[in-house]
């Protein structure tokens, strides 16, 4: 037996499916050995949720959003606030920030997330202190 296709069938009744007369659905009382690629749910099982929850009105968009980042160059450019950390100039800019090294000329882009993680959106200015702390100013 495979043991996904058992629970499968056993997740079925914990939903409240009963047996299904239809030997190639999943609800059918005897398991047979059936490779998973080659294991589409039937018609029945598929109506028989359904008649329990419902239908899914509208199938969700299975391609996740492409990420943008923002421009980095134009005459129009502006940041939410700019600030240094450690001989590090930053930039700040929605969720996005840039990092400039004091050895290295290209700007390195990362979500602000990735340095702050309880740092949210917003920021309007920011400051670092004496004990190499930033201030953030929403």
């Amino acid at each position: 037996f495979n043991l996904f296709l058992v629970a499968a069938h056993e997740f079925g009744h914990a939903l409240g499916l009963s047996h299904s007369n239809d030997q190639k659905a999943l609800m059918f009382p005897n398991y047979a050995y059936v490779t998973l690629s080659e294991f589409p749910l039937s018609a029945g099982d598929i109506s028989g949720i359904q008649s329990i929850y419902g239908s899914r009105p509208n199938a969700p968009d299975r391609r996740p959003a492409t990420p943008t980042s923002p421009k980095t160059c134009g005459s129009q450019i502006s940041f939410d606030a700019i600030t240094t950390f450690r001989q590090e100039v930053i930039f700040l800019k929605g969720r996005h920030l840039w990092r400039v090294y004091p050895d290295n000329s290209e700007a390195e882009l990362e979500l602000i997330s990735a340095l702050w993680p309880t740092l949210s959106s917003g920021i309007q200015a920011a400051y670092e202190n004496t004990k190499d702390q930033i201030l953030f100013f929403k």
